[in-house]
């Protein structure tokens, strides 16, 4: 084999080299003599790695030897299309674009024979990478047409970016075989999404996460609507169920196994669930702080029972009370948070000293039975000494 990649190392390094074949045109025997010497060692490669292949001694030196032709054949074949590029109108571009074929045919023969030995990080030949993305400008003026018509305006701007920083890239990164398929199957993908659904931009986004698109302004993009989403969460607990929400749902999307965008990087879900836990956590130590402050602090008579309240009512009883009057009008706060926060600082019941807000807003939404039933005759004594004054 080391014959035969030495040959065609001299054809096309030489022989065919657009600096050797000044003059020559398209009658020239010698490009009929260079397409079947090219045809002619390919096939001795890939006789010879066939026999190889069903008579290893050594299973290492076979992987050396499939990943040495394989590099020798993506050599070889950005040489030829560098030949082709050079000038599109040369007469001998049909003898470059055969010579071409029959190494794609042998690299070809490597990757779908021995797919357990074909370096997947090796990087594409340059003409399949022009070709991919030529296909991939192609999907992507389909999907604006269609899938990304119907998504959030954000989303479709950074991964339309992203896809046509790749499309558009001038060479300086390597491409890999393995970079190349996670850009077919993200397309493939993608075009599934049903065009119908107005959860498009959830399934997109699940689909991304699925993928594994990790990229920075894809994390930012996310942590911004969870902000979003919390930010509109009047209490720290409301806060905190939210993001436990979140973390859930997070946790039950799947992943496609060693899927990467950028493989040197934390895959997106970890760097998703790993903000949402800090949150958390964040907010945790802070209602830990609070509870410690409120434990070492002077009793509530201490400091201000001079200042509150005090009623007979049960908390229960005070929250269907404070509902009943705003409801009819007494109050006439527009701000109901405001107005329960404001009621649980300045009253006090025999069993609470110092109401919780949140407690009061639950039980206001959520009265009991009794609660109401014992309001009633309370009011009623209530007017009862109305009509006696």
């Amino acid at each position: 084999m080391k014959n035969s990649l030495e040959k065609l190392y001299y054809l096309i390094n030489v022989r065919i080299n657009p600096v050797n074949t000044e003059g020559i045109d398209a009658s020239c025997r010698f490009l009929e003599i260079w397409i079947n010497e090219a045809t002619s060692e390919t096939e001795s490669i890939r006789t010879y790695l066939l026999k190889k292949s069903v008579d290893i001694e050594n299973e290492k030196s076979f992987v050396l030897l499939v990943c040495q032709c394989q590099s020798a054949m993506i050599r070889m074949l950005d040489k030829v299309f560098a030949y082709i590029l050079q000038d599109a109108a040369s007469e001998l571009n049909s003898m470059y674009d055969a010579i071409l074929k029959r190494l794609e045919h042998l690299l070809h023969f490597i990757e779908s024979h021995y797919p357990r030995y074909f370096n997947k990080e090796e990087k594409v030949p340059d003409h399949i990478l022009a070709a991919t993305r030529a296909q991939i400008t192609k999907e992507l003026e389909y999907l604006e047409k269609t899938v990304f018509s119907n998504i959030d305006t954000k989303l479709k701007k950074i991964l339309c970016f992203h896809l046509q920083k790749f499309i558009q890239s001038n060479g300086e990164d390597i491409v890999c075989y393995k970079r190349i398929a996670y850009m077919k199957d993200l397309l493939t993908e993608i075009k599934e999404i049903p065009l119908d659904s107005q959860y498009t931009s959830q399934l997109l986004m699940d689909l991304l996460i699925y993928m594994n698109f990790n990229i920075v302004d894809l994390l930012n993009y996310y942590v911004a609507n969870l902000q979003a989403c919390t930010a509109a969460c009047t209490t720290p607990v409301e806060q905190r169920d939210a993001l436990l929400s979140a973390l859930k749902t997070l946790n039950q999307l799947q992943e496609k196994p060693a899927a990467a965008f950028i493989p040197q990087m934390k895959c997106l879900k970890e760097q998703i669930g790993t903000w949402i836990s800090e949150e958390i956590h964040y907010l945790d130590k802070q209602q830990a702080c609070f509870n410690t402050a409120h434990e070492h602090s002077p009793p509530a008579h201490d400091k201000d029972e001079d200042d509150k309240l005090h009623t007979s009512l049960s908390v229960q009883q005070l929250a269907v009370f404070i509902r009943a009057a705003k409801d009819v009008g007494i109050l006439n706060n527009k701000n109901q948070t405001a107005l329960l926060k404001t009621i649980a600082k300045i009253f006090r019941t025999p069993q609470a000293g110092s109401i919780s807000a949140d407690s009061l807003r639950v039980k206001y939404y959520t009265p009991e039975t009794a609660a109401k039933d014992s309001l009633k005759d309370l009011l009623l004594e209530m007017f009862k000494k109305v009509q006696s004054y």
